[in-house]
């Protein structure tokens, strides 16, 4: 227990699991749920340190759910507390998700393996480069479904309307898992367009949205012509509880 080399005696010592994880498990995790540990020890098999353990993560939960392209909103993470018995129920095909659900959910199940992870928002954010959200195509208008915007995925890079006077969508905020060095894990925006032309078609090449601090994010994601309406702000923690 924390690290004293004793032996710590189960008042049941018939039927047992021993789960081994990294470091000591931090906060909304710091007395692990037992399904958090079925999920993250197997996934995080093998790895040996917290970046190895969180890219395990986010290279399974990329696949769990589809981004929500109406509005971007929250199925577990709609206020201050992760409906995280309602994810366990449903992984590993979570539904429809956002970012926050995302950060989230990677920030605790790395916790419970004593990652040190967090879930980090950028608001405002802005206009998007391509990128492949989880579970759709490539998009720089990620809520093409909402009634009125422009319903292409895809609009001209520098463009902000189409040409009907629809308009071209964005992140208000975004939010993303973070390692405690500052490393980024986005599971929901998942790919960015890595060629010549990473403003619209076509989209070459994807590269992974992991492993990146914020100064090489940044570029890569946000779309910087047109201009983000409101700028662009600087990460900030988010805290909240499970339920």
């Amino acid at each position: 227990m924390d690290g004293t080399n004793q032996w710590i005696e189960t008042t049941n010592q018939t039927g047992c699991r021993l789960y081994i994880v990294l470091d000591t498990p931090t906060a909304p995790q710091t007395q692990p749920w037992k399904g958090v540990l079925d999920i993250a020890c197997d996934v995080a098999w093998g790895r040996s340190d917290a970046s190895g353990a969180m890219y395990a993560l986010w290279e399974d939960f990329k696949w769990v759910g589809t981004y929500d392209t109406v509005l971007g909103g929250s199925r577990y993470l709609p206020g201050t507390s992760f409906l995280l018995t309602t994810w366990l129920t449903r992984y590993p095909d979570c539904g429809t998700v956002n970012c926050h659900d995302m950060g989230g959910a990677i920030a605790i199940f790395a916790n419970a393996l004593g990652c040190g992870a967090s879930c980090t928002e950028v608001a405002p954010f802005g206009y998007l480069n391509c990128i492949k959200p989880i579970g759709c195509g490539w998009a720089n208008n990620p809520f093409y479904d909402y009634p009125g915007v422009c319903p292409d995925p895809i609009m001209p890079g520098n463009s902000t309307m189409d040409s009907q006077g629809r308009p071209r969508t964005l992140f208000s905020s975004h939010a993303f898992a973070t390692s405690s060095d500052g490393v980024i894990y986005d599971a929901s925006g998942v790919y960015v367009d890595g060629d010549w032309d990473p403003d619209d078609w076509p989209c070459l090449r994807g590269l992974g949205l992991c492993q990146y601090n914020w100064d090489d994010y940044r570029p890569k994601v946000i779309d910087d012509n047109p201009a983000p309406p409101y700028g662009t702000g600087s990460p900030s923690l988010v805290t909240f509880s499970v339920q």
